[in-house]
């Protein structure tokens, strides 16, 4: 609201894509689907460190594998949520964006994607595209915008 967003702006909050099956918006698609998956491995709660440890959510954290197993569901299945031209932003544990790249490439084609380090250099933002974005950027910028 404070900028401005309400009427092109919707949150749902769920379960992967649990809330989407069922809800409401079960016929809407979406521009842009974020999520910060569980991706340390619980052989690895040692080495974390107690305010992380201690304190977030056990699902939040941990998922069993090699830490990319949510991402490559977030992929797979929110690809039949998202509008063409929209985008997945992910984080990543650190590492794993190569992988991942390939991964989408080919799980979805059409899609081009990157990856964006932290600031000590490791892989931490994994970005997805798919064919459209610029049709879909237009979608929110407006009437007026005819180029980007």
């Amino acid at each position: 609201r404070e900028l401005g967003l309400a009427d092109r702006y919707e949150a749902v909050r769920s379960d992967r894509f649990s809330a989407l099956e069922s809800g409401p918006e079960r016929q809407t698609l979406f521009d842009l689907i974020i999520s910060n998956p569980p991706y340390i491995r619980p052989d690895e709660r040692a080495s974390l460190t107690p305010d992380v440890r201690d304190h977030e959510p056990e699902a939040a954290l941990f998922h069993p594998g090699d830490g990319l197993d949510f991402h490559r569901l977030v992929l797979t299945e929110g690809r039949r949520w998202l509008a063409s031209g929209g985008f997945f932003v992910l984080e990543l544990p650190g590492e794993g964006g190569a992988e991942l790249r390939a991964f989408a490439a080919s799980k979805l084609p059409g899609f081009v994607s990157a990856v964006r380090p932290d600031y000590g250099g490791r892989d931490r933002v994994f970005i997805a595209r798919g064919e459209g974005w610029n049709e879909g950027l237009l979608r929110h910028l407006g009437a007026n915008s005819s180029s980007i």
